[in-house]
């Protein structure tokens, strides 16, 4: 994410990608739905990334509170910090490496959190971290972490992205992106279920409230709206009906999760956890949050 920009995000149901045939069915689903109200200039789909979380089981126990992550189609390490209030001083990489830094707000229905991230470009493979961190200080341009301290890896994830790139939402260029987590890269390729599916909608930077209203309201139409097409002049008129509903729900997306209020509908399956939406916001310097009032 770059500075100052925006991303919503919201899990879809498993069962709806179940197979390859279901998967199929919710990508042409998707895009029909996406050209109700958009026009997107252009669809891309990144069938194979792949990233491994590393935890510092000594060092910090609770690996949520730091990791990192390594993609290795990008060949992108990530220092992950979601407990900055701890940290006296941050990471900085080596003079000779690529790399980009930033902070993200975490807005959700039920709490907020600052996190820091470092991102370091040009490591072609993770085989020499399971040596210690020794390998890993040397990305950086002083020594963080105590040397010879385990690294272990926790989990390998599969992803696959399909991404809808539109030129305008509520003003600002944004980005649509379906992905797709797999705990093996066989059931990645061959369709089956996945553990996660988050849409997101990802915002330029210096967008506007009207912008991260209408992707709100977007996301919500993509995520509850039943399939239809209209054709007929009363599906014409039902469709103007729906687009007028859907145009008031981009109008109050924003008063219900942008700033911290949170919507009282329970998920489809009685899912609360399912139902939110979370707001993430990058930041250069933590000094100041649009939505400060988050719980």
């Amino acid at each position: 994410m770059s500075p100052d920009s925006w991303e919503l995000q919201q899990n879809f149901p498993l069962t709806d990608f179940s197979t390859m045939e279901r998967r199929r069915t919710q990508v042409l689903l998707m895009e029909s739905r996406i050209q109700r109200f958009y026009k997107a200039s252009n669809f891309s789909t990144d069938w194979s990334i792949t990233t491994e979380k590393w935890c510092l089981p000594m060092l910090f126990p609770d690996c949520n509170i730091h990791f990192l992550k390594y993609t290795q189609e990008l060949q992108q390490t990530v220092f992950k910090f979601n407990n900055i209030e701890a940290m006296p001083v941050r990471p900085q990489p080596a003079a000779d490496r690529s790399s980009h830094s930033n902070y993200e707000l975490d807005s959700h229905c039920h709490h907020s959190k600052l996190s820091y991230n470092l991102a370091i470009y040009g490591m072609p493979n993770s085989m020499a971290w399971a040596s210690g961190t020794d390998v890993i200080n040397d990305l950086l341009a002083k020594p963080f972490y105590k040397q010879q301290e385990p690294l272990r890896l926790d989990h390998t994830e599969f992803r696959t992205h399909f991404t809808w790139q539109l030129a305008t939402v509520g003003g600002s260029p944004a980005t649509v992106i379906l992905e797709l987590v797999y705990a093996s890269a066989k059931d990645r390729l061959f369709g089956r279920s996945p553990t996660e599916v988050t849409l997101s909608m990802r915002l330029f930077a210096n967008s506007t409230q009207l912008a991260i209203n209408h992707a709100e309201g977007l996301i919500e139409y993509l995520r509850y709206d039943a399939p239809s097409r209209f054709s007929t002049v009363a599906e014409v008129c039902a469709a103007f009906f729906v687009s007028v509903i859907v145009a008031v729900l981009f109008g109050f997306a924003y008063k219900r999760y942008a700033c911290g209020h949170c919507c009282a509908r329970k998920a489809d399956q009685g899912d609360v956890e399912m139902d939110d939406i979370h707001l993430y916001q990058c930041v250069d310097q933590p000094a100041f949050f649009r939505c400060p009032n988050v719980l």
